[in-house]
């Protein structure tokens, strides 16, 4: 820790002093408007030479009001400052005279103009898809559904993404993806992640980011790369904000109001969401098991109905101030918190190989259960006198905790008759600290390098109780084989640097990230701990290669790390269904890949199609295996693989055939091997596996949209079986009023109410179908409304579905 702690000091302050050199000349200031003192957005400010009126240099002003220009030679200048629906005003004549001078305008003030002019709108309309040489940005404002629902159903519609019946998300096929929020790790997409992307909700978001090999300065966990979701921060000047509500079916009703103010110095911004459902849910559980030694067979059925109701409440508040030209600070907080009681009942039967039961028992539950998360964050950048020359640096502090207050009743009928009783009390809780140092500096125009150090640390508390209740003594007392308690401490540091080269039509980034691991499982009740310490290289490298304005080729590679979470590890058994356990593995190592893919991208004004060719390499994958404790009781484990590897294609596709209407459209298809030897699963195991989006929009008026998107995923292999296909689709109708001040909007999810997840396990001693399934279809009608200052760059919103679990 203290060589990564001084070569982490060594390596900033070298390139601070380096980047100190060969300042360039600066002309700064600032645009105020005289009447409100409020700084003046997007204003012109335009450089003049004095000895022949020239143009030598131009701005357009930030949020702040600010701007800078550089690259002046020695020379006398004036500058004029000019905004629509305001007087132009002019500096004093100014002079530059050495190489690394720095001259500050101050603030220029602005009078609005005597003149009526009228409103001027300017449409800003962002593309659906913006590709770049690390990642693919989605911008969801327009063309994806993002009103009525959840964030959840948001990633429904980005290319390559697919989201199960129980809100697990996956990334070309794979669950193993790292979801990160405003670039970095958050504790909300811990183990529950599934359940907080059905709560926050989808009008929050800015845009979606997916990237399949990030650079070396992102955080390398997740087989399938990363999906950054950016939050919408408001910088508009003065008081705004929306406030929307949504009810449907199945006594669903939601509800959100952000608001934003912001005085130039100060930025001060709030958003809150709340969410209340009904979720019914059901599964069935049929098995064939087969005596390896007799041959004999006998079946066993469960069918479970679940319901709850949960209400969802999140909430985000912060500030931004603007010490100066340089520098500013800020803070921010989230909460979230979640509390509902589920109620669910399973029959379970047992017959020999003649279908006659030979046992049966239904047990209920009742679980009171919450969950908190709350996160801090705090931070300070500095913008050096040359652009984009900066340094970041964070710190944010998440603590979580979770309860599960089981209560079960198990009446047997089958072959006795009698009612036993027992409970189980889950407490989770996880403290996260996360501390960042990130330096930028432009060398040039055509390169730049970034650098920066990570730490993360994380403790989390698996606390289980379980205890019975004897019907003799007439008490409860402790169930030693459900009671367990697991801690878990882990400590990563890290350093990278980055390096973007531009040559032409050529550029690249390539990276390299040194991390160490330091991870502590204690096994409480039997005081032993399991160590597991290692080092890490993850090398990074992007080339793209511009043919002209429509057309270019990208090549990139990573190395990347899957690191098992508390759960994979804890060995000690979550007794939910009695009848299937799941446990942890303490052994468990990480898991390594080694991603590389080539992609093309052609566009014009109407169409634009993305090709990718990718490949990867998995050695210790995560699997599941599932074995037999009893005739009666399975129990899933988690073990590594030997190796894994997958190649495929990805074709994303947008057409815009008109003003009126747009499709996009993704499709991917990959090729996977596994090899299960070293588990005793036999040989390798191959198939080919594919999904397809397809989102299409319909202006019937510049005020009236409809959409449709709908996506299918075929069965995917695992050592063990199969998942099977499933399919959905969405239509959605937005109506936009008062100068787009408001919209009513109408949603249907899963039309067809095709939305389930079904899998077989086939193995020597049981075959086994299982399937889960939600009352799916789902029907919004809602209202949002934009209040207070709104800025002239329209923003067009659009629809959103309900399609998580």
């Amino acid at each position: 820790m203290n060589k990564l702690a001084i070569l982490s000091a060594v390596l900033f302050f070298s390139l601070v002093s380096f980047s100190q050199k060969n300042q360039l000349p600066m002309v700064r200031g600032q645009v105020i408007d005289q009447s409100t003192n409020l700084p003046i957005s997007y204003a012109s400010v335009i450089i003049y030479s004095v000895a022949d009126s020239s143009t030598v240099g131009g701005a357009i002003t930030n949020a702040a009001g600010n701007y800078q220009i550089e690259n002046l030679k020695a020379g006398e200048y004036i500058s004029k400052v000019s905004f629509l629906g305001y007087n132009a005003s002019s500096t004093n004549n100014f002079e530059i005279t050495g190489q690394s001078q720095i001259v500050n305008l101050g603030q220029v003030m602005l009078l609005p103009g005597n003149e009526n002019i009228d409103e001027v709108q300017v449409i800003a309309e962002k593309a659906t898809y913006n590709n770049s040489i690390d990642r693919k940005v989605y911008n969801v404002e327009k063309d994806v559904l993002s009103q009525s629902g959840s964030v959840s159903d948001l990633l429904q519609n980005i290319p390559s993404v697919l989201v199960d019946v129980d809100g697990n998300v996956s990334l070309r096929g794979s669950e193993n993806v790292l979801i990160m929020i405003n670039g970095k790790p958050s504790i909300l997409m811990g183990a529950n992640r599934a359940a907080v992307l059905q709560q926050l909700p989808a009008n929050t978001i800015e845009k979606i980011e997916v990237m399949t090999n990030p650079s070396a300065k992102f955080k390398p966990d997740g087989t399938s790369g990363i999906i950054n979701i950016v939050l919408k921060k408001n910088r508009e000047q003065g008081f705004n904000g929306s406030v929307g509500g949504n009810i449907g079916n199945q006594n669903r009703i939601n509800g959100t109001l952000s608001a934003n103010y912001n005085t130039g110095k100060f930025n001060f911004f709030g958003t809150y969401g709340i969410r209340q459902d009904d979720r019914p849910r059901s599964s069935t559980d049929m098995r064939i098991m087969t005596d390896t030694i007799t041959n004999e067979k006998s079946y066993f059925e469960q069918e479970v109905s679940e319901y709850s109701r949960p209400l969802s409440q999140i909430a985000r508040i912060g500030i931004d101030y603007s010490i100066n030209e340089n520098n500013s600070l800020g803070i921010a907080t989230d909460y979230n918190h979640k509390n509902f009681i589920r109620k669910d009942t399973s029959m379970n039967t047992w017959l020999d190989e003649n279908h006659l039961a030979t046992k049966e028992f239904t047990r209920t539950r009742i679980d009171n259960e919450y969950e908190n998360e709350n996160e801090f964050t705090a931070y300070f950048h500095h913008q050096f006198q040359q652009e984009d020359h900066e340094l970041n640096i964070e710190y944010t502090q998440q603590n979580q905790f979770e309860e599960e207050d089981n209560h079960f009743t198990e009446d047997h009928t089958i072959p006795n008759v009698y009612r036993s009783l027992d409970n189980t009390l889950i407490r989770q809780k996880e403290k996260q600290s996360l501390v960042y140092v990130e330096y930028a500096y432009a060398v040039n125009e055509q390169s730049k390098l970034e650098a920066g150090y990570v730490g993360e640390f994380a403790k989390i508390d698996l606390d289980f109780g379980g205890e019975l209740y004897d019907i003799n003594g007439q008490k409860w007392i402790t169930d030693v084989e459900k009671t367990s308690r697991f801690l878990y401490d882990q400590a990563v540091h890290a350093l990278y640097t980055t390096y973007g080269y531009t040559f032409g039509a050529f550029s690249m980034m390539g990276g390299l990230r040194m991390e160490q691991s330091n991870i502590n499982s204690h096994l409480y009740l039997s005081d032993s701990i399991i160590s597991s310490s290692y080092f890490r290289l993850y090398p990074s490298l992007h080339m793209a290669y511009e043919i002209d304005d429509n057309s270019e080729w990208q090549l990139n590679y990573s190395h990347r790390i899957n690191r098992p979470e508390a759960d994979n590890l804890n060995p000690y058994a979550e007794y939910r269904d009695p009848l299937n356990i799941r446990v942890g593995n303490p052994y468990l190592k990480p898991e390594d890949i080694h991603s590389i893919e080539l992609g093309y991208e052609w566009k014009n004004d109407q169409f634009s199609i993305i090709p990718t060719v990718y490949y990867r390499y998995k050695y210790n994958e995560f699997t599941r295996i599932t074995e037999f404790m009893n005739d009666s009781v399975l129990v899933t484990s988690y073990q590594n693989l030997s190796s894994s590897q997958s190649s495929g294609v990805e074709l994303i596709m947008s057409y815009k055939p008109s003003n009126f209407a747009s499709i996009n459209m993704s499709t991917n298809g990959y090729y996977q091997t596994i090899d299960a030897s070293n588990l005793g699963l036999g040989a390798s195991k191959s198939a080919f596996s594919w999904n397809a989006t397809l989102a299409a929009n319909i202006n019937l008026s510049k005020n009236t949209l409809i959409q449709l998107n709908t996506y299918y995923r075929s069965a995917s292999i695992t050592p063990q079986g199969k998942y099977n296909s499933r399919y959905q689709m969405n239509l959605g109708f937005r109506q936009d009023l008062f100068n787009k001040k408001a919209s009513v909007i109408l949603t249907v999810s899963d039309v067809f109410n095709s939305l389930r997840s079904n899998s077989v396990l086939d193995t020597p001693w049981m075959y086994q179908e299982t399937s889960r399934k939600r009352d799916s279809r789902s029907i919004y009608l809602g209202f949002v409304y934009h209040f207070g200052h709104t800025s002239k760059k329209q923003k067009d919103g659009g629809l959103e579905f309900d399609n998580a679990l």
